[in-house]
């Protein structure tokens, strides 16, 4: 017996596990044996401090990217506001308005079918 709970020993497979592959090789199973075996030194305490500052800033830098993105996507979307511009108006401006001269071309042509 290795004298763990439910929640240690889940903690204890995700340890081991590595490469996040959700099974645990025998390289993996061994390696995690050592380390429960040798117990907590200082310096795994210490490299997970040191990681976990390198998470929080690289999470940081995330957050700033991220809040730069909106706030441009938000002036875009202002500006598109302020110049009243809609998305199917895109469509609209390339398709052509018709004219009365087309009008009465496509009723001629629509008399000339009707007769044929």
């Amino acid at each position: 017996k290795m004298g763990l709970d439910v929640h240690e020993a889940r903690a204890l497979f995700q340890a081991a596990d590595s490469d996040g592959s959700g099974s645990v090789d025998l390289d993996e199973f061994l390696f995690g044996i050592m380390r429960v075996k040798q117990g907590v030194k200082a310096l795994d305490v210490i490299t997970l401090v040191s990681d976990v500052h390198k998470l929080g800033h690289m999470t940081e830098e995330v957050c700033q990217a991220i809040k730069t993105v909106a706030r441009e996507v938000n002036g875009f979307k202002l500006e598109m506001k302020k110049a009243k511009w809609r998305p199917l108006s895109l469509f609209a401006a390339a398709r052509p308005h018709p004219t009365k001269a087309s009008e009465e071309a496509a009723q001629e042509f629509a008399a000339r079918e009707a007769a044929t």
